[in-house]
């Protein structure tokens, strides 16, 4: 599984996004605002951990909207664990979890019910 760590991120579109094999995330700072939501996983993805990272983006510069914090695109395969991060965005995850493009500091695309995700 790819690692990405120890790094800083600043006004990116999807600053992190993966494909279906998933990816360690891990002690990176995500600062300033985003031309979209800042971490990303398309396909649902296999197995991602994304921990003890700084989301301080809470602004989009594309449009006058919040941005979302993790964007997962239906359920993983194996596991996607969120844990010891500090998002700025002050909305929790909502349930269920079926809107698409929201706002939340994890949201899951396409499911009717938290699957396969912990935080």
């Amino acid at each position: 599984m790819p690692e990405i760590g120890y790094w800083v991120f600043n006004h990116n579109r999807h600053s992190v996004a993966g494909n279906t094999s998933g990816y360690e995330l891990h002690d990176s700072y995500f600062g300033g605002k985003t031309y979209g939501h800042v971490i990303d996983v398309h396909d649902e993805g296999t197995r991602m951990a994304i921990y003890d990272n700084t989301v301080a983006v809470t602004e989009r510069s594309d449009k006058d909207a919040q941005a979302g914090g993790v964007v997962l695109r239906g359920e993983p395969q194996e596991y996607c664990d969120i844990f010891r991060n500090w998002f700025y965005n002050p909305d929790p995850p909502k349930e269920p979890p079926t809107e698409a493009f929201r706002t939340e500091a994890i949201v899951q695309e396409g499911a009717s019910t938290w699957a396969g995700v912990s935080w």
